[in-house]
């Protein structure tokens, strides 16, 4: 609360602005269309034009792209090429949750020549667009004359959340976009359940967890049917089920998309739903995720603007349809999102309620006259712009604003990101364009995964199902809380990873591999394979690392100086990120007689970790 107040402060002169110039704007245009100086129509219309290009310019001038992105652009990528929707090509994990979004870009990327970042970027744009026009249209059906300009979509477009989710490449804005246009066939007069059920199903083929939102909606427009049917209950059960069975029938093809799932993938759920441990409630997480959200957008000062106007749309027969969906959608999705602890990105989760909660907000300024009108108007647009309470580039309780850290540099010929992921990708593929094919593993594999192309281990599972199952021991970042033994990524066959913890803090300089300029030293050997370093310095001299033998033949004449524990916990190193890939008799002899010397012996891991040392050493003769 403290930070909220200070940022509160800060930000006050810009926000008194916005309020003053705001009304100023809707008086004047009010006054205006009142003495028919011009055509209410004509300034709704340029209103909602100007509102729109607004938005899509503010959403490109911060234009980005993030990592999580790249991961459907990958699963694309490889569908596009013949292999299907895998990430690694000998391998069926379904990595991603937005099944939609991936077959869209699909279909734009077999179509058109443009790069897939690039493609996504402009859907982006375009359903963003389209959001703000088809929630202007909803508006219009349920206050056609509140103002000579559409407020809904003012409110949203003005929220910098919404502006940053409108570039992230993810389905963000998709999702937004359904939301919508199932609000505007709410607000027609008889809505069809087939037509809606069969909009909004298409959110769940989006991401799963719009299902909820679609059951809301089922359930508002059947129990609507009960209450406004007249005669016996018999009578009004027959009349709901002519409502929901239409309904329910819409869900059919999702039916047939899990069995889908389950003959390609061989489970029922996304792997990210393991990744993420969606069945472990995170309760203290969401409510951190949920709150963040409520103050930085101001929107909790329209807490009692929303209710009234849920009262009244409750109370209105012709709105009682859209009411019942409110009052189901919003606790549904907001509870749900806070017992899977939200997301790490700010905001990302509940994008898709903006456009329910401003609908809102504006009939409920709709429904008041005079100067309670003008109070609550004045009180929506102290929402706009919203503070930073998760600063640009920062991590706090686990969350981040991820645009701000994916910036977009360029958009031709190609999507540049200034971002070291983005420069660590392109020096892998430019490995892979040489010919040089090793398995990796890291954490953030969007861009490394797509541009690279390269065998991809995820280090936090959300691509592989064996790290997606592995129990959650402390909670944390959701979905960055899981990761594998090293014996299982040597199964693997890992030889570079992004893991600058992978072995002892004593070692780690010799480990690692300089990708080139702009990359972190988090890169490295992580198991140092002889053929594989041969490879990179004939065909890639610009990559640098150490050769470990050198190294080994120093360390054993220096090894007399060790202690017991010193000399097992280097024995243990020098076996796994050496000996194990590569066959060298002589120095494994010595190791042995090192440790035979002393009369040690290094058991071997159980649990998957080389470096964990159990047994006590046996003291040195």
């Amino acid at each position: 609360m403290d930070r909220y107040g200070q940022l509160v402060w800060a930000n006050g002169a810009a926000q008194l602005a916005v309020l003053v110039l705001g009304l100023g704007l809707f008086a004047a245009l009010g006054a205006l269309v009142a003495r028919g100086r011009v055509s209410a129509r004509l300034t709704w219309g340029l209103g909602l034009g100007g509102i729109v290009l607004a938005a899509l310019i503010g959403a490109l001038a911060q234009a980005s792209v993030v990592d999580d992105a790249f991961v459907s652009f990958r699963y694309v990528n490889n569908l596009l090429h013949g292999h299907g929707l895998v990430w690694n090509l000998d391998e069926r994990v379904e990595g991603y949750t937005n099944l939609l979004w991936v077959l869209l870009l699909a279909a734009l990327g077999a179509l058109t020549p443009f790069e897939l970042p690039l493609l996504a970027l402009g859907l982006n744009l375009l359903t963003f667009g389209l959001t703000l026009i088809t929630l202007a249209r909803a508006e219009a059906r349920l206050s056609p004359a509140a103002w000579a300009l559409p407020l809904a979509p003012l409110l949203l477009a003005a929220q910098s959340v919404s502006l940053e989710h409108a570039t992230t490449g993810l389905e963000t804005s998709l999702a937004a976009l359904i939301v919508s246009l199932g609000l505007a066939l709410m607000c027609t007069p008889r809505p069809r359940p087939l037509a809606l059920g069969c909009v909004l199903i298409l959110g769940v083929f989006t991401r799963p967890d719009f299902a909820l939102l679609w059951a809301a909606a089922g359930a508002a427009l059947t129990l609507d049917t009960i209450l406004s049917s007249d005669g016996a209950w018999r009578e009004r059960l027959r009349a709901a089920i002519t409502v929901a069975a239409p309904y329910a029938l819409s869900a059919l093809p999702y039916a047939l998309v899990l069995f889908w799932r389950h003959e390609y993938y061989g489970d029922w759920v996304p792997n990210t739903y393991h990744a993420k441990s969606a069945d472990l409630p995170y309760w203290r997480q969401g409510e951190r995720y949920a709150l963040t959200f409520l103050f930085g957008t101001h929107l909790w000062l329209t807490l009692p603007l929303g209710l009234f106007a849920l009262w009244t749309a409750l109370r209105d027969a012709a709105m009682r349809g859209l009411g019942l969906f409110v009052a189901f959608a919003l606790p549904l999705h907001i509870l749900y999102v806070m017992r899977v602890g939200g997301d790490f990105m700010y905001g990302r989760f509940f994008i898709v309620l903006l456009p329910i909660w401003m609908l809102l907000l504006a009939l409920g300024v709709a429904r008041l006259s005079g100067r309670w009108r003008w109070a609550a108007l004045a009180l929506t647009l102290l929402t706009t712009r919203g503070v930073p309470i998760i600063g640009p580039g920062v991590e706090r309780w686990h969350i981040t604003t991820e645009g701000a850290v994916y910036p977009v540099t360029a958009f031709w010929p190609k999507v540049v990101i200034e971002h070291h992921n983005w420069r660590a990708a392109q020096s892998l593929a430019s490995l892979r364009a040489r010919g040089l094919t090793p398995i990796i593993a890291t954490s953030g594999i969007g861009m490394v995964g797509y541009y690279s192309e390269l065998p991809l281990i995820d280090l936090r599972g959300l691509t592989d199902a064996h790290t997606a199952r592995l129990p959650v021991g402390r909670r944390g970042k959701p979905g960055h809380e899981k990761w594998p033994s090293h014996r299982y990524l040597a199964e693997r066959g890992v030889l570079l990873a992004r893991f600058n913890t992978a072995h002892p803090e004593r070692w780690r300089p010799m480990t690692m591999v300089n990708l080139g300029p702009g990359v972190p030293g988090e890169w490295g050997f992580f198991q140092y394979d002889a053929a594989l370093a041969k490879q990179l310095r004939a065909e890639a001299p610009e990559i640098r690392f150490f050769d470990p033998r050198s190294r080994f033949d120093i360390w054993f004449r220096q090894s007399a100086r060790l202690t017991d524990e010193e000399l097992l916990r280097d024995v243990a190193f020098w076996r796994f990120y050496y000996l194990e890939r590569n066959p060298d008799p002589t120095r494994a002899a010595k190791l042995d007689a090192a440790l035979a010397g002393r009369g040690l012996h290094l058991e071997p891991d159980t649990d998957g970790h080389p470096y964990r040392i159990k047994a006590a050493p046996t003291p040195s003769q």
